[in-house]
């Protein structure tokens, strides 16, 4: 059986000063219950929640949405002061909320989370209506929002309606005297209300019944015609079929048919109250505002970094893009949507490109945390513009920003050191959600420590599967398939051979044959490794195979700068010397002892393994140094990258995966998932893992922050506002990874991590605050810590454009 249950919410005094106390919502709740709970016209269970602070207010919402039926008629109504933050949400104020925009999460009640509310309950018939300031500003929160009405297609059936007091621009007013009290008022929109459902008048269509249709109508007719300076607004979320909010009431007679107001009044006879419907809107031209140039810059980077708050945590979900060719894309890669989100030429592609190179440098530098330093960039900016449009210099800022972003960096602490297996697993699945992907890369690592290098290879066979490899493995193969000795297995295996290591193409037979004679004397096998082998020299040797002796030919490194590095560690691995035709020695000069050694090579079609070169500890750790050094003189991470894998290489610390899926584009994924995954766990590692990156930035915002003083000298007071602005920054991603995950307090959420973080964190994906020990939340203290210093970069290129 259907119930039609009513929540009034009413909020008239405040405990902060900053706010002007209102005399009209408690009595507006007391008007509004007296005709919805009449039983001739609402029939509705009235609850009024009177002079609440912000959290019993939410709990109430919360609970009178939970314990609905699918079949209830709801309507839920606030009277009290609106405000927005900086980002231009609504907020509705409790008795407890502090005029601080950039508070407001912490001490309001956010639209945002009523919306929620709204979508989540299982009634099919609700109603919200708001009566307060900037009330228009809900629909800029509320998730699904349709069209405004259009007032010539009938809505008929179930479904939500949001009907506001005003636009998102405009105040409310309280100015109408309530019956038989002139001492105390309501506010002109909820006296509309209540007039129109205690007369009857709000029954503009004359069926008896008072639709949301006609209830909006009837406002909307008395707001203009008291010059309230009061838009209404009126929005379907979702619905079928008429929702009646009363009966006709007692207001007499059912009304007429509409009768022309002139004929009316020239009759003489008693005038019949008409309810025209409305006008239509004459041609009005307006004012389009014009943005200053900053002001386009941060709209475009909002709008790209809002698409990517939908991607943070656990509760991430697939954004739908729309392509050129019509096709709709779920994405979920902030790389991948910063590529795809089209902007208009101008200040806001500008904007938008600040968040794509911000994305594709988190994703070079740390491989996660794209979508969370985009979320803290963006907070940052909004929360710092006011400032800069009150005339804080650009440039005093821009010089505060290295000191305050290390002072933030210096906050996150050190990272608690990784110590087992099912540790390096739980990095991979907080970030990446895959628990084999996690054990395959935990398993690779353990075996050839975090200096080891993952060797990708396609397989025919579905899903990952770990190999080790004993030895330096270089990438190319046979160049011939004759060398393979086996040709089942696809190998060539050569004992104790001899090494030649060639420079570029190894050019004629004459003398490539004359060193084949000399090592054939030494009863070893020969192995060469060229950029590429003359046909004829290729052809003489695989003449010269004669009984036991083995020669094979491998495509070795070219001669670009990374091809000469890696001929250079294979000749310290083997103690050999590199052959080069242009520089010398040549290799009609070279002897047996210019030869490297290795105890066993594997030669594949792909790849050759080097294990056990015979090269002195002297020569490798020269080696290793000189390696070192072009590590921390390399001016890229790329570069950095390719030396490290270097000197994996030359510890022999190499694991191959190989990667099998049903089609080449999910191979490619699950390809760029291992590589992101072994990086991620490669730097916790080698850094340390905090219990969760959007932690460890909230917390560490929150230790930023000092408190507000007016400096008189111009540069600690930018400092103190960047300052400010960097802590609201910080705080974002979390709230994001709550409100992803479903968790509708993100204040409470952020008080608990501040309270207990490090020995608790927050687990989205139970919505819980279990141990540190015990979560399972972990990323690398490198992800906080790129977020930051990436961000400053961000920001000097944002400050520098003003």
């Amino acid at each position: 059986m259907s119930r039609r249950k009513a929540l009034l919410i009413a909020t008239a005094t405040y405990e902060d000063p900053q706010w002007n106390p209102l005399k009209a919502p408690l009595r507006d709740a007391e008007e509004l219950a007296a005709v919805l709970g009449d039983p001739a016209i609402g029939g509705y269970e009235v609850t009024q929640v009177l002079d609440q602070p912000a959290y019993a207010i939410q709990r109430h919402v919360q609970r009178f949405f939970n314990e609905a039926w699918r079949d209830d008629e709801l309507l839920v109504y606030f009277s009290c002061h609106g405000i927005k933050d900086y980002d231009e949400k609504l907020y509705f104020a409790g008795t407890d909320t502090v005029k601080e925009p950039d508070l407001l999460e912490s001490y309001a009640v956010p639209a945002e989370f009523v919306s929620r509310q709204l979508q989540r309950c299982r009634a099919e018939r609700k109603v919200l209506v708001l009566d307060c300031c900037f009330s228009g500003a809900f629909r800029l929160g509320a998730k699904g929002d349709g069209a405004d009405l259009d007032l010539r297609t009938p809505f008929r059936g179930s479904g939500t309606v949001v009907i506001s007091a005003t636009d998102e621009t405009q105040p409310a007013f309280e100015t109408v005297s309530a019956e038989g009290d002139s001492g105390t008022l309501l506010s002109v929109f909820t006296a509309a209300l209540v007039e129109g459902l205690r007369t009857g008048a709000a029954d503009v269509d004359g069926d008896g019944r008072v639709s949301v249709e006609d209830l909006y109508r009837y406002v909307s007719r008395e707001m203009r015609a008291g010059r309230t300076r009061q838009t209404p607004k009126l929005w379907i979320l979702d619905g079928v079929g008429s929702l009646v909010l009363a009966r006709r009431g007692r207001g007499g007679e059912k009304p007429g048919p509409p009768v022309p107001e002139d004929a009316a009044l020239s009759s003489g006879g008693p005038v019949t109250r008409v309810v025209p419907a409305l006008p239509a809107r004459d041609p009005v031209t307006s004012a389009v505002p014009v943005l200053s140039p900053a002001a386009e810059v941060l709209a475009g980077l909002s709008a790209v970094a809002g698409l990517l708050r939908h991607t943070v945590g656990p509760g991430a979900r697939p954004l739908l893009i729309s392509r050129p060719d019509g096709s709709v894309a779920p994405l979920t890669d902030p790389a991948v949507i910063t590529r795809e989100v089209v902007v208009q030429p101008g200040g806001a592609a500008t904007g938008a490109r600040l968040v794509r190179d911000l994305v594709d440098r988190m994703r070079q530098r740390a491989g996660d945390g794209a979508a969370t330093a985009a979320l803290v960039l963006d907070a940052l900016l909004r929360h710092l513009q006011p400032a800069l449009d009150d005339g804080t210099s650009p440039a005093l800022l821009a010089r505060a920003v290295p000191g305050t972003f290390r002072r933030a960096e210096t906050l996150l602490g050190d990272g608690r050191s990784v110590e087992t297996k099912e540790e390096i697993a739980d990095i991979v699945v907080t970030t990446l959600r895959d628990p084999r992907l996690g054990e395959v890369v935990a398993d690779a690592l353990n075996r050839v420590g975090r200096e080891g290098v993952l060797v990708v290879q396609e397989s025919a066979t579905p899903g990952l599967e770990l190999l080790r490899v004993e030895g330096m493995v270089v990438p190319g193969g046979c160049l011939s398939p004759h060398f393979l000795t086996d040709k089942g297995a696809g190998t060539a295996v050569l004992d104790d051979p001899r090494i030649l290591l060639h420079k570029g193409v190894v050019p004629s037979r004459g003398s490539l044959l004359a060193l084949v004679e000399k090592v054939r004397s030494t009863g070893r096998p020969l192995l060469v490794i060229a950029e590429g082998v003359d046909d004829e020299a290729l052809s003489a040797l695989l003449v010269g195979k004669k009984g036991a002796f083995t020669s094979i030919a491998v495509k070795g490194p070219d001669r670009s700068r990374r091809g000469l590095d890696l001929l250079g560690d294979l000749a310290a691995l083997t103690g050999g010397e590199v052959v080069a035709e242009d520089t010398g020695p040549g290799l009609g000069d070279v002897t047996p002892d210019m030869l490297g050694r290795a105890r066993r090579v594997l030669v594949t079609e792909d790849h050759t393994t080097v294990d056990e070169g015979a090269g002195s500890l002297e020569q490798m750790h020269g080696r290793i140094d000189s390696i070192r050094a072009d590590m921390e003189n390399s001016g890229s991470d790329a570069d950095r990258a390719w030396h490290g894998e270097r000197m994996a290489r030359l510890a022999g610390a190499v694991a191959v995966v190989r990667v099998g899926a049903p089609t080449p584009a999910e191979r490619e994924r699950k390809t760029a998932d291992l590589h992101r995954a072994t990086r991620l766990a490669k730097a916790a590692v080698a850094d340390g893992v905090v219990p969760g990156a959007a932690a460890a930035l909230a917390v560490a915002g929150g230790r930023l922050v000092t408190p507000a003083n007016a400096d008189p000298d111009a540069a600690r007071a930018a400092a103190n506002t960047l300052a400010q602005a960097l802590a609201h920054g910080l705080v974002q991603p979390l709230r994001a990874v709550a409100d992803n995950s479903g968790d509708p307090d993100g204040t409470s959420v952020l008080v608990m991590v501040r309270s207990a973080w490090p020995h608790r964190t927050y687990d989205a994906a139970t919505a819980t605050f279990p141990e540190t020990s015990a979560a399972g939340v972990l990323d690398p203290v490198s992800v906080p810590r790129t977020v930051l210093r990436e961000v400053a970069r961000s920001v000097e290129e944002y400050l520098s454009l003003l």
